[in-house]
């Protein structure tokens, strides 16, 4: 079995992210990087996700669909819960 490292050398780090993580190692990865690097974690995280739910909150049509990154998941769900309860 290959190893996270190992998974990430051979497809790169968008691949590794979509393709060989499930959620609890996405969450991990994205609550590791808040702890350690913060500052990384607001700019390419919650600034995004912040982004992305503006977005999708001002779209125009009765429904719509969006596709978005795992990394964005559970923020864009906390601006959803927070706006909509």
């Amino acid at each position: 079995m290959l190893s996270n490292r190992q998974k990430l050398a051979m497809v790169g780090p968008q691949a590794f992210s979509e393709k060989c993580l499930d959620s609890s190692d996405m969450n991990w990865f994205v609550q590791s990087t808040d702890v350690f690097f913060p500052a990384l974690k607001k700019i390419c995280v919650d600034e995004k996700d912040e982004d992305l739910f503006k977005h999708i909150d001002t779209a125009q049509g009765e429904k719509i669909v969006v596709l978005v990154n795992q990394w964005h998941m559970e923020g864009i769900e906390h601006h959803w819960a927070h706006r909509y309860g």
